[in-house]
């Protein structure tokens, strides 16, 4: 299937799964940056990440995460992206297969194992977590253990993210959100 390029908070994204992740962020209060810079490795290899999450922590550590997202389907070339980027890409980065209610902490059912921390390399089934009291926001392996917030003594806002990926999947892109001509845009 051809991704729709669709426009959104001032921003054209490259496909409808992307716009749909923005309107999570947004809905949620998460400062985001839609592909803010590409990075070159020493043999002159690409990557520019969907996106950034400034305020953002990668369980519990230092703000800032990279995120990748990619189809639904995406888990069965995970080894290829694992290959390639990982081994020379240095920030942190997780990589996010399908919508954001397939990947939020307290989603028990719907959980998909295609949440990959790939920088560190370490799991998978990592979700999205906010915390109940301050808002922090957290990318976290999926364990009862971690629901706890690293700010304040808060745990993770099941309701409040199930609302915030119900609006994703239910927003509407109008005719005029997207334009599949990208030589079009200026």
């Amino acid at each position: 299937m051809k991704a729709i390029d669709t426009y959104f908070n001032c921003n054209y994204h490259r496909s409808r799964l992307e716009a749909r992740w923005a309107v999570f962020f947004k809905a949620l209060g998460i400062k985001y940056q839609y592909e803010p810079e590409g990075f070159v490795s020493a043999n002159g290899s690409k990557y520019l990440p969907d996106f950034y999450l400034p305020e953002t922590t990668l369980r519990g550590k230092s703000k800032g995460v990279y995120i990748e997202i990619k189809h639904q389907n995406y888990d069965k070339e995970y080894n290829v992206f694992e290959n390639t980027i990982s081994k020379w890409f240095t920030e942190p980065l997780v990589m996010f297969c399908g919508y954001p209610f397939q990947h939020i902490w307290g989603n028990w059912d719907d959980i998909q194992e295609n949440g990959y921390q790939l920088v560190p390399p370490i799991d998978t089934y990592m979700l999205f977590w906010i915390c109940n009291k301050c808002g922090h926001s957290k990318i976290e392996y999926m364990e009862g253990s971690y629901d706890e917030c690293p700010i304040c003594d808060g745990v993770g806002d099941s309701k409040k993210l199930m609302a915030a990926a119900h609006e994703a999947i239910v927003k509407r892109f109008e005719y005029d959100s997207f334009n599949t001509n990208i030589n079009q845009r200026e």
